[in-house]
């Protein structure tokens, strides 16, 4: 596998002093340009939209470079310092390219924000291997407990508040039902990733979620038990 076409340091060694700023025409094709970039897209394609990158890296399995699987493209519109990364002032473009040089991913990467172009299988990749499948047959058994646990708490919550209906009850009903539509939502989540492409489900608004439900439910349940333990100290001390 020959080297990479552009190189970092014949780039950086280009610089004549720092702070760098890209020319104004480079920085306002490549901002521009950078949505219209699309996954599958191949070099030459994101070359036009682009045009040449500062830096060409490329990405091995290992050490030894036998396993070439795939490379990114650099284009730095500012560059702070010339050895280091300054996340509070450097402003880049990079794309990613699998083995066969087509375009995976893409970064627009600005002090405080990221923009992102990607494939949204790549957040879900696929897998294989013995301890993979094993894996997931352990989370598909792990999810499946969860849902018939909270399913069949609701049905029990739900018996006893048609029986008392107190709102603690109903606050056990409310909770263990959001916490039953986040296991759902944890379980659809890559296809919602899939349909979307955005992160609208993403893991903390899931967690929450079933944060804000089992709140609710503890909320309840502790209300319960103190009334049940005040019925039972009142039945005990009646003459």
């Amino acid at each position: 596998m020959p080297g990479p076409e552009f190189n970092f340091q014949t780039f950086i060694d280009g610089i004549a002093s720092f702070p760098y700023d890209a020319p104004a025409s480079k920085q306002e094709k490549v901002v521009e340009a950078f949505p219209q970039l699309k996954v599958g897209m191949d070099k030459d394609s994101v070359n036009t939209l682009l045009g040449d990158p500062d830096a060409e890296f490329l990405t091995y399995a290992d050490d030894n470079e036998q396993d070439f699987q795939g490379s990114s493209w650099g284009y730095y519109l500012h560059r702070h310092e010339a050895e280091l990364v300054d996340e509070k002032h450097d402003i880049t473009v990079f794309v990613y390219f699998d083995a066969n040089g087509k375009l995976e991913r893409a970064n627009l990467d600005e002090p405080h924000s990221v923009t992102e172009t990607y494939d949204p299988a790549q957040r879900y990749p696929a897998v294989s291997g013995d301890r993979i499948r094993l894996n997931i047959i352990s989370t598909i058994l792990l999810y499946s407990l969860g849902l018939i646990a909270c399913a069949l708490a609701l049905a029990g919550a739900t018996t006893r508040y048609r029986g008392d209906r107190h709102w603690s009850t109903l606050f056990e009903v409310i909770g263990l039902s959001i916490m039953l539509a986040s296991l759902v939502l944890m379980l659809v989540q890559p296809y919602f990733f899939t349909w979307t492409g955005s992160g609208l489900l993403g893991w903390r608004v899931v967690l929450n979620l079933a944060g804000i439900g089992f709140a609710l439910f503890c909320t309840g349940y502790m209300v319960t038990a103190r009334r049940f333990a005040a019925n039972i100290v009142a039945k005990n001390t009646e003459p």
